[in-house]
C-alpha cells in the first residue's frame, strides 16, 4: 500500500480539501495538522469543507493556514449535496476525512468529485 507522500508525488502545488464537522474544540485541535500539512506542501492549497452552525467556519477563517472556507450546511438534502460536490470534481487532489467529519455524504461526496486520494476512518 502506498504512503499518502508516495501518492501525492512530488512536494509541489497540491489542493486538499479537509471536512470540519464538528464544534469549534475540534476545530482548534486541527490547527497543529493544518499546520503540519502546510509545512509538508508549503505550495498547496487547503480548503475546509464546513457547517456554518457552530462558529467553525468564522473561526478558520482568520487561520492563514486555511485557503478558503467552503461552507456546506449538514442538513443539506442529498441532491443538493451531490450537485455541490460535482460542481468540484476534478478540483482537489486529495480530501483527509477525521473522525469528528464522518458523514457518509462527505464520502459520497469525495467520490462524486473524483478526488483520487481520499482518506479516512472505516
Amino acid at each position: 500500500m502506498k504512503s499518502f507522500q508516495d501518492s501525492l508525488g512530488e512536494k509541489g502545488s497540491h489542493r486538499f480539501l479537509v471536512p470540519v464537522y464538528a464544534g469549534l474544540g475540534n476545530a482548534i485541535l486541527k490547527t497543529p495538522f493544518f499546520r503540519e500539512l502546510k509545512s509538508m506542501y508549503p505550495n498547496s492549497k487547503i480548503d475546509v469543507l464546513a457547517d456554518s452552525e457552530y462558529g467553525v467556519a468564522l473561526l478558520l477563517s482568520k487561520s492563514d493556514l486555511i485557503d478558503e472556507i467552503i461552507t456546506l450546511p449538514r442538513g443539506l438534502g442529498l441532491f443538493s449535496t451531490i450537485k455541490f460536490f460535482l460542481k468540484n470534481a476534478g478540483k482537489y487532489d486529495a480530501s483527509i476525512i477525521g473522525f469528528d467529519s464522518q458523514n457518509w455524504k462527505i464520502y459520497l461526496g469525495t467520490l462524486i468529485a473524483r478526488i483520487p486520494i481520499r482518506i479516512g476512518h472505516i
